[in-house]
């Protein structure tokens, strides 16, 4: 079962503290992560780069790689999946760029909705899915590729 008061959390914070200009489904951050709010400063992060500003005291940056993890943790597809309580084909159907299309990655109400979908369950989610293999095999087709996104925890892969 999704920790659904992390997701929450983490969706109320994408609609109300992220903007579009700010956000970007292909960079965990694009620039310095501690200046992701500074509006003067340009950059950019997807929703698990905004999770040490959404999540302050359980997220943070690993020093000197700009990678955002939860504490005791190494790799960003590992800490989401722990901290949001999710299996792997949820967490690249609803963080990965390969499986939004490209018109919403940089919308972070996108990934918000699908977070929505991913809590109510049923059909809601099924659709997700099914877009999101679509958008996979589409992006795929016209050469984006974050298959290498795929690999940050192989071995964790068989949980």
């Amino acid at each position: 079962m999704p920790n659904v008061e992390n997701l929450k959390a983490l969706a109320h914070g994408l609609r109300t503290v992220v903007k579009p200009e700010r956000f970007d489904l292909e960079y965990y951050v694009s620039g310095n992560p501690e200046e992701l709010t500074d509006d003067a400063c340009g950059s950019a992060g997807c929703a698990l780069g905004w999770c040490p500003v959404i999540f302050p005291g359980q997220w943070w940056w690993s020093s000197g790689i700009n990678l955002p993890a939860i504490i005791d943790e190494r790799s960003p597809s590992s800490s989401a999946r722990k901290f949001f309580d999710i299996n792997h084909d949820a967490f690249g159907y609803l963080f990965l760029s390969d499986y939004y299309p490209p018109a919403e990655w940089r919308n972070p109400i996108a990934v918000a909705n699908r977070i929505d979908a991913l809590i109510e369950g049923g059909e809601a989610w099924e659709a997700v899915m099914r877009e999101a293999d679509e958008c996979e095999q589409i992006n795929a087709d016209d050469g984006y590729d974050d298959s290498d996104e795929d690999s940050w925890d192989e071995e964790d892969e068989d949980e």
